[in-house]
């Protein structure tokens, strides 16, 4: 099984269990095209699957037995999380900034190799390893093995094993891998303040609005909202559901993010959005979350960001991302504007239908282009024009 954003940036691999049943873990957010292969079996793709932060989706694979047209069901789910760097600090034995020194593969079969990665620990924020030197033990593709490197700085979050080996704690995000100086600072000094907190905790000093600072401060950092943005929402969802419990809720839902929130944290998680200069998944998980409080604020950034974004900044460059964006925002104006592109785009989908030629594709992959240039533009105009009344 395959999962691969259709930007073609990003490609996960896993295997079946025996009954064909698959569960790919802590995608990120995007959009995916599911793949699966099986000697003798013609599987259908699954393409262009729009999947939001914190979605879970279940899936069914058809599979078509060439000799005898036999209908096989491969069922499986799809998980979309970005850890919460809280999360992974929590349930990691040791958390620590390491140099990958060597790989070494220790067995394989047809899909997978267990891999020993050798990691030189230069600091560590929680737990203690062994020695200076440890051995990270995982798995990958086969596909994978050639383009292992080394002398790479890397946060590793690991449990340890008997022997001295280390595993990944959380199964995808154990190791934050190709840091730059910048991205290595921001998360170090997110890093400092859990382990103070952690500290007060054990001295029974901590209080819960402490954590909820550390949050808003870590989704303050562009370079780490993205692992915030959880326990954010997290934080709101439980208040909510709280209040709908309750016989007789007389608050308006402005005063449960009050409680959630302080007005000095709305403020600056506003400020944050207001100066983000792209659309990406963690800007638009906050965006929804600021709206909550200030959805003229909210909206007056996404209307900017569609002016100014090109092809190549958009992070929204094309019809089905548009069209996450019109149904995450649950707006009829936006759903209109998106079925009315949808009919321009097939009828692009049957110009040169029957020329296969490089030429044509590239035509038709422009006309595409300007399709959804002009559908940001339309998006734009239409929330401006009724950010008081929509996004409520």
């Amino acid at each position: 099984m395959w999962a691969e954003s259709t930007a073609g940036d990003f490609e996960r691999e896993t295997v079946t269990e025996a009954d064909g049943t698959f569960t790919f873990l802590a995608l990120a957010p995007g959009r995916y095209n599911l793949r699966a292969s099986l000697e003798g079996f013609d599987i259908a793709p699954f393409d262009a699957m729009v999947l939001a932060s914190g979605e879970v989706r279940q899936v069914v694979l058809l599979a078509l037995v060439a000799s005898s047209e036999t209908v096989l069901v491969t069922e499986g789910s799809v998980v979309i999380t970005v850890p919460s760097l809280r999360g992974l600090f929590e349930q990691s034995d040791l958390v620590a900034l390491a140099v990958v020194r060597s790989h070494r593969v220790l067995s394989s079969d047809s899909f997978l190799s267990v891999v020993a990665t050798e990691l030189a620990v230069q600091k560590t924020w929680r737990g203690e390893a062994e020695s200076r030197r440890i051995q990270y033990r995982h798995s990958v593709s086969n596909s994978e093995v050639e383009s292992l490197t080394s002398g790479g700085r890397v946060l590793a979050f690991l449990d340890s094993r008997d022997g001295g080996v280390y595993e990944a704690a959380e199964p995808i995000s154990a190791l934050k891998e190709d840091l730059v100086p910048e991205v290595l600072a921001a998360y170090g000094d997110r890093l400092d303040a859990l382990v103070a907190l952690d500290q007060k905790a054990l001295g029974g000093e901590r209080e819960e609005a402490e954590w909820m600072e550390w949050a808003v401060a870590t989704a303050e950092e562009p370079l780490t909202r993205g692992e915030a943005m959880s326990d954010l929402w997290q934080a709101v969802y439980t208040m909510e559901i709280d209040d709908e419990s309750q016989d007789d809720v007389s608050e308006e839902p402005r005063g449960t993010i009050d409680r959630v929130l302080s007005q000095d944290q709305q403020q600056r998680l506003t400020a944050a959005l207001q100066s983000s200069p792209t659309i990406d998944a963690s800007n638009l998980e906050l965006f929804s979350l600021v709206r909550k409080w200030d959805n003229l604020a909210a909206t007056t950034w996404l209307a900017d960001r569609l002016r100014e974004a090109s092809d190549e900044t958009a992070g929204l460059a094309d019809l089905d991302e548009l069209t996450f964006l019109a149904q995450m925002i649950e707006d009829e104006a936006l759903m209109e504007l998106v079925d009315a592109a949808s009919e321009r785009q097939d009828e692009i989908d049957e110009l040169w239908e029957d020329d296969e030629s490089e030429a044509a594709e590239e035509r038709r992959d422009f006309l595409k282009q300007k399709l959804a240039a002009e559908l940001r533009q339309a998006f734009a105009e239409a929330l401006t024009g009724s950010n008081r009344e929509i996004l409520r």
